[in-house]
């Protein structure tokens, strides 16, 4: 079972099976991925039977609603310990946890009794994002790569420009190496994602790119044979093509920084409103430097990452901070995932409001709270929003429209 919604699907019917409120249909549902596996009829006899119901929240001793539900939370989030010597959430133990979370937080949730009446009214019922961008060429000429069907969208001098049928947008040389008749020169194009949209793309020279929410990425269609040049604004992720022997550096431009490359995985995190420009390097070596600064200066105008660093720029100050990078959290984004290490919730939030194009205000100093753990973002905003709120009983959550207010 891939798919986050149907832990809580399940967990929802594994709950109302609990209450003896299961229609035929969801009875139906429900005995159908008993059968699926006997991993999966294990764990309904765990959440069912009185015994082991009894064991399973006996674990989660604490007073009150908020407090259980914290509790359960963090025994999900045992799972992410770098100790663990498996990736939590490919594994059985985590489907066992998610679907226990879900059937026991929707009791607590539930219409009646609930407690929680700010987020559960139907005004945050926002869908996730998904693959939305636009595609603008040389000249002006913009293609809407949501709608657009896959194979070739268009031709640029000796560019052929594709969609996948997995939504991946590529250029690639014409065989015939040559300018194509009546077609426009290449040029510079630009690919755009809103707030709640994220998309992929395969460079001219290979390079892969994974471009989150309300980013853009300039390009050439053709890089030539000195550099690779790209400018990005907001943040993205990527996988460089090695050209070493070749000479060709890979230069990524954000803000007032340089990030020089010549094969390698790196983060970006150019956000206007993140107050720095952060990158954070998980193999290969990248060159970070500010803007009109020479290489070799003593100074620190200009660092080299070994993997497992990151880099950060604030504004215009002419200083490069390096620091170890907490790695599973710089790239959660691109592995479909809001996650936190004693992250600032503020920080989270401001990830929350670009994908799930919502509007965030905080009262009491509540953006200073720390927040640990990871939370799928294929979730439903009110779905998240109370996660967020279970993370901390201090926390209030109220939502009018798009707009969410979080207090304490």
């Amino acid at each position: 079972m891939d798919n986050y919604e149907e832990y809580y699907k399940t967990g929802g019917l594994i709950a109302r099976y609990l209450r003896g409120e299961l229609t035929e249909s969801e009875l139906t549902k429900l005995n159908s991925w008993r059968s699926e596996s006997p991993e999966n009829e294990s764990l309904f006899v765990r959440l069912t039977e009185e015994r082991h119901l009894v064991g399973e929240l006996s674990r989660y001793r604490a007073p009150g609603k908020d407090a259980v539900l914290t509790n359960i939370l963090t025994e999900i989030n045992a799972f992410e310990k770098p100790a663990r010597t498996f990736i939590w959430y490919r594994y059985a133990g985590y489907a066992a946890a998610a679907v226990l979370f879900a059937g026991i937080s929707y009791l607590l949730f539930s219409s009646r009794g609930a407690d929680n009446t700010a987020i559960g009214q139907g005004d945050l019922s926002f869908a996730p994002g998904g693959d939305k961008a636009v595609l603008i060429l040389e000249g002006g000429r913009k293609i809407d790569l949501e709608s657009v069907a896959a194979g070739e969208i268009a031709r640029q001098g000796s560019s052929i420009i594709s969609k996948s049928e997995d939504g991946i947008v590529s250029y690639e040389l014409d065989r015939r190496g040559a300018e194509l008749p009546g077609t426009p020169g290449g040029g510079i194009n630009t690919i755009t994602t809103p707030r709640g949209g994220q998309y992929r793309l395969r460079l001219p020279d290979g390079s892969k790119v994974w471009l989150n929410a309300q980013s853009s990425l300039r390009f050439p269609t053709r890089f030539d044979r000195r550099e690779r040049k790209v400018a990005l604004s907001g943040e993205a992720y990527f996988e460089v093509v090695n050209m070493a022997a070749q000479g060709v550096p890979f230069r990524v431009i954000s803000g007032n920084q340089t990030i020089e490359v010549l094969g390698t995985e790196f983060n970006v995190n150019g956000y206007a409103n993140e107050g720095e420009i952060t990158t954070t390097l998980l193999s290969g070596k990248v060159k970070v430097g500010i803007e009109g600064k020479g290489s070799g200066t003593p100074d620190g105008k200009i660092v080299t990452l070994s993997p497992g660093q990151q880099a950060s720029v604030t504004g215009h100050v002419d200083e490069i901070k390096v620091s170890q990078a907490k790695l599973e959290e710089s790239v959660a984004w691109k592995n479909g995932h809001f996650q936190g290490d004693d992250t600032d919730l503020g920080a989270i939030m401001r990830q929350i409001e670009r994908w799930y194009d919502v509007q965030v205000t905080f009262e009491g100093g509540v953006e200073k709270i720390k927040f640990n753990g990871k939370i799928p973002r294929n979730l439903p905003a009110e779905k998240v929003f109370e996660i967020v709120k279970a993370s901390n009983r201090n926390i209030q959550i109220k939502t009018e429209g798009k707009k969410v207010r979080i207090s304490i």
